[in-house]
């Protein structure tokens, strides 16, 4: 069926209009590929129960997303280049022969992510004493970034990670179920890299609270 036949298919909508800026497939046979389609916001699919039926006919269930795996402890950590909140690039093999801490967050401003944040600026002098550099990553802008830092008082850099490629090469970009809606994001996780480059230790799932003790227990036992 070609793309007019599909408009015209759903929900009986005979002059294939769809909802302002809905994100749907234009089917090519016999695969579907994604692309944006801006019509008219008056148009015959702008009620709840139309929008409802197009989503469930371009449900991202036909196509999951493809979501790498986490680096386990002992694989050689993703080489990366980022931007901090003020512009300057941040590079991991700048950082040879000291730990390093990645933690993923999903979102400046947000309640865990700014209680996350706030622990590790806590306990930033011991971390510091451990050795270790210090990064938040989000995909966040660099302004954004900015904003979190200083209405914090965060004492680290926060990286950009706008197009979530270094997000996705650790495996913390990933699909997220929240009441019943499948979307991606990323998923609050943290990485402890040893001084030759290796992941000596990951969290895929944290809970906030003590996870600031559990990554100072983990550069202890780094450090021997």
């Amino acid at each position: 069926m070609g793309g007019e036949g599909v408009r015209k298919s759903l929900n009986g909508c005979g002059d294939g209009t769809l909802p302002n800026s809905l994100t749907v497939a234009t089917v090519v046979s016999p695969v579907a590929t994604p692309t944006r389609i801006e019509n008219n916001a008056a148009s015959i699919g702008s009620t709840r129960r139309d929008r409802q039926s197009i989503a469930f006919f371009f449900s991202e269930e036909k196509r999951p997303p493809t979501m790498a795996d986490f680096i386990e402890p002992g694989k050689k950590a993703p080489a990366f280049t980022l931007k901090d909140q003020d512009g300057h690039s941040v590079r991991l093999k700048d950082f040879a022969g000291s730990p390093v801490v990645l933690y993923f967050y999903p979102r400046d401003n947000t309640p865990g992510c700014t209680k996350e944040a706030c622990a590790f600026r806590d306990r930033y002098d011991e971390l510091q004493a451990a050795g270790a550099k210090l990064f938040g990553i989000s995909t966040d802008t660099a302004e954004s970034h900015t904003k979190f830092r200083d209405k914090f008082e965060l004492p680290f850099p926060l990286l950009v990670d706008t197009d979530a490629k270094m997000s996705e090469k650790y495996g913390a970009y990933r699909e997220k179920n929240m009441y019943g809606k499948k979307s991606m994001g990323i998923q609050r996780s943290t990485y402890l890299i040893d001084g030759d480059g290796k992941v000596a230790k990951v969290w895929k799932r944290v809970r906030v609270d003590g996870h600031d003790q559990q990554v100072l227990d983990a550069l202890a036992e780094l450090n021997g």
